[in-house]
């Protein structure tokens, strides 16, 4: 990523979007309009067991134009005043080092880790279950809209939404955590059928 934007991106003359392979927009957005009054922005993520944040570089927005010293972020990772970081972990010191920017970290939404970050109701909570056909109003008070509502009630595992739920990430992708390729197919299926609900797609 560091190279690209060496290389490129720092040339670019407008707005720069860094986004993850399987993060998706779910939500009519206009990325110019969103950044208004803002140099970055950027989902939050945080160094563990600190309060010291950086930007997820999964979604960033980067306005080339009006960012100071663009030259000098940096999306490594490796060790941010002593302490590990992952990718991006370096921009917490661009932070520090430009106050002035105008940066907007947004926190993200993770929902089906586990039974603290499910929205299903108590009642499916207490059978350890994700999916839930009785939690329609709860998911509406939490912001969800249209599609979005009938694939939370499936159960999807280990997802987040970013950036005010504009954008869905599917999440350990690669899975570095060891989910079996059962885990996956099952989990591909209903996110297949989400992003298609989306587009406006019918089998």
């Amino acid at each position: 990523m560091q190279y690209s934007l060496d290389h490129y991106g720092f040339d670019h003359d407008d707005i720069l979007v860094l986004i993850d392979s399987d993060c998706f927009l779910v939500r009519p957005l206009s990325i110019r309009k969103y950044m208004e009054g803002w140099d970055i922005v950027s989902s939050r993520r945080t160094i563990r067991g600190t309060d010291m944040h950086y930007f997820w570089i999964g979604l960033v927005f980067l306005d080339i134009r009006t960012m100071p010293n663009k030259r000098t972020i940096n999306f490594n990772s490796g060790r941010v005043l002593g302490l590990p970081a992952d990718s991006a972990g370096q921009t917490h010191l661009y932070m520090i080092e430009n106050p002035d920017a105008k940066i907007k970290l947004v926190d993200r939404l993770r929902v089906n880790y586990d039974a603290s970050s499910s929205l299903a109701c108590n009642s499916c909570k207490q059978r350890h279950r994700f999916d839930c056909a009785h939690n329609e109003q709860l998911l509406r008070e939490a912001g969800f809209v249209g599609q979005e509502i009938p694939f939370l009630q499936m159960g999807p595992p280990i997802i987040e939404w970013h950036l005010d739920k504009q954008f869905f990430h599917y999440s350990r992708a690669c899975s570095w955590d060891g989910q079996s390729e059962q885990f996956h197919t099952r989990k591909i299926a209903m996110v297949k059928r989400f992003i298609e609900s989306v587009l406006g797609i019918t089998n």
